[in-house]
């Protein structure tokens, strides 16, 4: 399973729970991020499933600061860190070497909030474009790199959310008109009692959120 995202995904004040009143005074270091209690980590480890995950903080799936998730997707990591790209220098990633059956994108936090997308006309429609184009561009990748079969793709919210679902809901519906296997996925958390740094889940909430996601990736992809 290939895993995509933001600081959600990336585990960003993943490492431990706050009371709301403290959530923006947290200190960094490795307790801010701990990827490996991130609901993303517990699926994989839950279905034994051989894993990779992208996630950028602040990162975008349409608006952004001149760049996004889908633009950034073709090249590794490690280059993408330089902030500026693409580059010559870049090593264009290389598909072949990893090849999902399912792939989660957990996206649209930061179009909605610092990219105002919600509340700015017109960028909803072109929210939803941006979503379907991204997942068949992934799909052709992988296609060509040798995957046989389709792919699964579940187009997530959660663990909170606001509003991004409006848009994300109508790239489900046309992505299954033309024969993707596209499934929303819902694993938002409805008590946001805990919360680690700067507003983002901490441990509670990521368990919480796995709760929600576990039943519908194991009945899409028949795993257990």
């Amino acid at each position: 399973m290939e895993i995509l995202g933001d600081s959600l995904t990336a585990g960003y004040g993943a490492g431990f729970d706050l009371p709301h009143s403290q959530s923006k005074t947290c200190s960094g270091g490795g307790l801010t991020d701990d990827q490996g209690v991130s609901y993303g980590a517990l699926l994989c480890a839950n279905f034994s499933a051989r894993c990779t995950m992208e996630a950028v903080s602040g990162i975008t799936l349409y608006t952004g600061r001149g760049f996004n998730l889908p633009l950034t997707w073709d090249w590794e990591l490690g280059g993408m860190l330089q902030n500026k790209w693409p580059k010559p220098s870049m090593v264009p990633f290389n598909a072949s070497r990893f090849l999902p059956d399912a792939v989660l994108i957990n996206l649209g936090e930061n179009d909605w909030g610092g990219g105002k997308c919600g509340t700015t006309p017109g960028c909803p429609a072109k929210f939803t474009e941006a979503y379907v184009g991204y997942v068949r561009h992934i799909s052709e990748v992988y296609a060509n790199a040798g995957k046989k079969g389709a792919i699964t793709f579940f187009l997530t919210i959660g663990p909170h959310e606001h509003g991004q679902s409006t848009a994300i809901l109508p790239a489900v519906q046309q992505l299954q008109s033309s024969g993707v296997k596209a499934v929303f996925l819902n694993a938002t958390v409805p008590d946001y009692g805990t919360i680690g740094c700067g507003g983002h889940p901490g441990v509670t909430i990521h368990h919480a959120s796995f709760l929600r996601a576990q039943p519908v990736i194991a009945a899409a992809m028949g795993w257990s």
